[in-house]
């Protein structure tokens, strides 16, 4: 943020505009937080007068960045699913303002509530008697959501599969994309396989909504309070599709943490939704993830290079990481 006192006016004119009932409304302290590597986000301190009292809240702004690791950015779909699904017992935030032109901050963003609780990965490893029911509830979370009667939720921001492999190949080409527009030299590895992909798309016998980003672990987009899991985060990936790419997604986590046994989860969810996850698929689905994964990094070395709000992280951590998660992929498919 170049200048954080000509940000807290403009975002301060903006509040005093949506919220009338709130008298002397200002915006006392701008914090921007530190984690995540996608949108950036800032924790709000507002105070104002109201029915005689002085008020004040925490909330949080989330707002398209000006580089990100997985463009093209939209903050719409994110707010109108969190609007939808808060209702239907799924666990996030509340969202209370939506600037969808771009013309405050110069990007488009959203408001939403301060959630109780910290990351799952902290707070799992300090409560072993609770590690179980948390377990459970990730995955009832997961199967709550692709149980979701989406048509009826009439997500207008997010375009709906023609066909069964529709979602699949859209995927492939945006993240085909977005490694064109951002790889450095030319990557016959990855060129081979996304041709596998190509290749290989499963049909999908199912079609729901997903959030695309069910990470546990660190950054993870899960937060536990008093013994339950209190919010899903982050969720710009989200989309109507294959739900086996939520899980494909969840397999590769599972199986680099301790929080969880990737068949013992899957099995769970089969359970719980009434479902056989097919493995054939799932197969497809994990070896995306692995291209998902990889792809982000190339945009993530820009931002540390050449963004003006630069961030050095991505720079260490895709330097570590990147050759790594190439490897696991070749080493999956065997090439």
């Amino acid at each position: 943020m170049a200048d954080e006192q000509a940000f807290r006016n403009k975002i301060q004119a903006f509040l005093k505009t949506r919220y009338m009932q709130r008298d002397d409304l200002t915006v006392s302290t701008v914090e921007r937080l530190t984690g995540g590597y996608s949108y950036e986000t800032y924790f709000l301190t507002l105070e104002w007068r109201e029915g005689g009292e002085t008020r004040s809240e925490v909330v949080v702004l989330s707002m398209e960045p000006e580089c990100g690791v997985a463009p093209p950015y939209d903050v719409r779909p994110q707010y109108q699913v969190l609007q939808r699904v808060g209702k239907l017992g799924i666990p996030c935030p509340a969202v209370t303002l939506l600037e969808s032109a771009g013309t405050v901050l110069g990007r488009r963003f959203f408001i939403m509530e301060k959630v109780e609780g910290i990351n799952l990965d902290r707070y799992f490893p300090d409560h072993p008697d609770e590690q179980d029911s948390l377990r459970t509830q990730y995955a009832q979370i997961i199967a709550r959501l692709h149980s979701l009667n989406w048509p009826e939720l009439e997500l207008t921001t997010l375009r709906f599969p023609e066909h069964d492999k529709a979602f699949a190949t859209r995927e492939i080409e945006r993240y085909q994309a977005v490694m064109k527009a951002n790889e450095f030299t030319p990557q016959p590895l990855m060129a081979e396989i996304f041709s596998w992909l190509k290749k290989n798309i499963p049909v999908s016998e199912r079609t729901t909504l997903c959030h695309g980003d069910l990470k546990v672990g660190v950054a993870g987009n899960f937060f536990a309070h008093e013994g339950k899991i209190s919010a899903v985060l982050d969720w710009e990936l989200v989309s109507i599709g294959d739900p086996l790419s939520d899980l494909g997604y969840v397999s590769l986590v599972l199986q680099n943490q301790s929080f969880w046994n990737k068949e013992d989860f899957l099995h769970t969810y089969e359970a719980l939704t009434g479902t056989v996850v097919n493995r054939d698929s799932l197969f497809f689905w994990e070896v995306f993830t692995y291209v998902k994964w990889i792809v982000m990094g190339y945009p993530g070395f820009k931002i540390g290079l050449s963004c003006s709000d630069l961030d050095m992280r991505q720079i260490s951590a895709n330097s570590a990481f990147l050759p790594w998660l190439k490897n696991a992929a070749a080493m999956k498919l065997g090439i």
